[in-house]
């Protein structure tokens, strides 16, 4: 399972399975709309004053919570230097779809 972590105001890419996505009017009028999503998606809020490394690592947090077997998830929206600060907890990889998070055993 592969979890997206979808940190733009407005999502216009795929918005299916496992979703995690920044609460904005647009991506919860979306994210209502949405047919193909796993019941346990979420919207998720930020703190405009928060550093977005640690609005990352909060989310991180609350998504590994819901899903405790989770090997990795697709972080979309940050720039890699945000996302490596990850780097003691995950593997990260850029893909085309965003940045692949792997969790060390």
């Amino acid at each position: 399972m592969i979890v997206k972590a979808i940190f733009v105001d407005n999502y216009s890419g795929d918005l299916s399975g496992f979703v995690w996505i920044v609460d904005t009017r647009s991506n919860r009028a979306r994210f209502e709309r949405a047919r193909a999503l796993d019941h346990s998606s979420a919207l998720f809020s930020m703190d405009p004053g928060s550093p977005l490394e640690s609005v990352l690592r909060q989310t991180v947090f609350n998504i590994q919570d819901h899903y405790p077997d989770l090997k990795s998830i697709t972080v979309i929206g940050l720039e890699l230097s945000v996302v490596e600060t990850l780097a003691d907890m995950c593997r990260i990889t850029p893909t085309t779809d965003g940045i692949m998070c792997r969790f060390c055993a």
